[in-house]
């Protein structure tokens, strides 16, 4: 698969996993999904230098959650889809791999 491809596959699963999101409660905010090629922050090959990953914050009543825990119905439906496999330390972190970098 190309990577031009990957995106747009990427794109239609993110924007599910974000009406998914919203069904089930929570609130949502997109956070990183496209970083440039020398951008410092995250790993060297980070799967958002490609656009193939997003970070989601998420909130409930109106409050920031910032335990993992709260993404792993997201991580579920994610997986359901074909989504790479969950990083355990970055769980507000959804990506297709790329390379063998997920």
């Amino acid at each position: 698969m190309t990577l031009g491809q990957k995106r747009r596959r990427f794109t239609v699963m993110l924007a599910k996993l974000l009406i998914y999101t919203d069904s089930i409660g929570y609130g949502v905010a997109v956070d990183y999904v496209k970083r440039c090629k020398d951008c410092p922050v995250g790993h060297p090959k980070s799967v958002h230098k490609a656009a193939l990953a997003a970070d989601l914050n998420l909130y409930w009543q109106g409050s920031y959650l910032t335990s993992g825990k709260h993404h792993i119905k997201l991580h579920d439906y994610w997986d359901a889809m074909g989504g790479a496999e969950r990083i355990e330390r970055d769980m507000n972190h959804y990506s297709i791999e790329h390379r063998g970098v997920r």
